[in-house]
């Protein structure tokens, strides 16, 4: 979100002037009922205002919006509760909190050499700070790399959240139905997409 725009691309690249309208009307009335939108800085209150103003002027009714907002933006709260007490209202958006990668996937490291899980400092950090996220009552779900899977599996907790992750291989899918997805990202390098 940047001044009046919404813009479609992943910092530190350049932006290239895409626009999220621009995407939103060419899949408006597609099919596509899911859209995935890593938000970079929906924790700053002006910007997540704006982009709940965008969704309720455009009425995404028909499509499943995913949104998923920063790590650490819990510690925002007093800027952000507001907007997202006004996307709560709103029909088929769930807000996701981007659980730390570095912190989920060490931590799955340390547990698949059998280490102790309270003796190590990322399961540690990652559990202090996905309790912060639960207890701030902002996210209806979190979001991860599937490599960290591990760490999310052996906090209780998370499962008063719909899981949602990215980096799952096409084996990994069976299996990743015994727990609590809402969204998956296929780990796909093929720029045919095939």
């Amino acid at each position: 979100v940047n001044n009046d725009e919404i813009f479609v691309y992943h910092p530190p690249a350049k932006n290239t002037g895409l626009t999220l309208e621009k995407v939103f009307f060419s899949i408006h009335n597609t099919k596509i009922n899911s859209i995935w939108v890593d938000a970079k800085n929906l924790n700053k209150g002006a910007s997540c205002d704006k982009f709940v103003s965008y969704l309720k002027y455009n009425k995404f009714n028909k499509s499943k919006i995913l949104l998923e907002f920063p790590s650490y933006s819990h510690s925002a709260k007093s800027n952000i509760k507001k907007c997202v007490e006004e996307l709560k209202k709103l029909k088929n958006v769930y807000r996701s909190y981007y659980v730390p990668t570095k912190d989920v996937l060490e931590c799955s490291k340390a547990l698949e050499k059998n280490l102790s899980f309270n003796k190590n400092s990322y399961c540690k950090s990652l559990e202090l700070d996905l309790m912060r996220a639960k207890n701030s009552k902002l996210f209806s779900d979190i979001s991860f790399d599937y490599k960290g899977i591990e760490a999310i599996k052996n906090l209780n907790f998370t499962q008063e959240f719909k899981w949602n992750a990215w980096n799952l291989e096409l084996s990994q899918l069976k299996e990743s139905k015994r727990y609590n997805f809402r969204m998956l990202i296929l780990n796909n390098d093929d720029p045919n997409n095939l």
